[in-house]
């Protein structure tokens, strides 16, 4: 299952699936994460790949292509509120899975702890000579 909040994003997602002959194994959700607790039960999945906003809202320089802006920047949810949902949305030992730059490393550890998200793996990904993204894995109940 596949979770995008935009309409021409999830559009576009729908139709690389049916190219690839997919459908059957991938399904395209068009709504906000936030409300995926009415969507489904508590403890449905066992892991989770998440490539959430990674700007905090009212920070920095807003892009005027609005389809980039809501990928870019936390227009709808915060890291607080994914870290939640993740929770709710978990089974127990389930994994977490996604990609964020290192300035809001500390951000991002305090959510999940905070949510009782338990840090297993942290890889920092070299850009050059420079490190400006980290992967991270987290459990719930693990």
């Amino acid at each position: 299952v596949g979770v995008e909040i935009q309409d021409s994003l999830a559009e576009l997602a729908i139709r690389n699936i049916k190219i690839n002959n997919l459908s059957k194994r991938i399904k395209i959700l068009n709504c906000d994460y936030r409300a995926l607790k009415d969507v489904f039960k508590r403890k449905r999945f066992s892991v989770i790949l998440s490539n959430p906003p990674y700007i905090p809202k009212n920070s920095g320089r807003v892009c005027p292509d609005k389809e980039r802006a809501i990928a870019r920047q936390e227009i709808f949810g915060t890291l607080k509120e994914l870290a939640h949902i993740l929770k709710y949305l978990l089974k127990p030992n389930g994994r977490i899975l996604y990609i964020y730059p290192v300035a809001r490393l500390k951000e991002v550890v305090s959510a999940l702890n905070n949510e009782g998200l338990e840090i297993r793996r942290i890889k920092f990904v070299n850009s050059g000579e420079d490190v400006k993204l980290f992967l991270i894995e987290a459990r719930k109940e693990g």
